[in-house]
């Protein structure tokens, strides 16, 4: 019954447009899941990929690390 499950999971933490392509990819090639699942599968892709859209903008910002702090008392 619960044929493909992972495959949701496996989207949700995917680590690269590229890879949530791949998924999707394999989302088509499965007939036999319900149009329920494959719209779940799409909705997850879509927030998937917002998130990792809006990663680099987060990962800009460092924290102050003790190397870093260091070198601004010195300067």
């Amino acid at each position: 019954m619960r044929k493909y499950l992972g495959l949701r999971q496996q989207i949700a933490t995917a680590t690269s447009i590229t890879e949530i392509d791949t998924l999707l990819k394999q989302c088509e090639d499965k007939d036999t899941a319900s149009e329920k699942t494959k719209r779940a599968w799409i909705n997850t892709a879509k927030r998937r990929v917002k998130e990792l859209q809006t990663l680099p903008k987060e990962t800009k910002t460092k924290k102050a690390t003790k190397k870093t702090i260091k070198k601004s008392k010195k300067s």
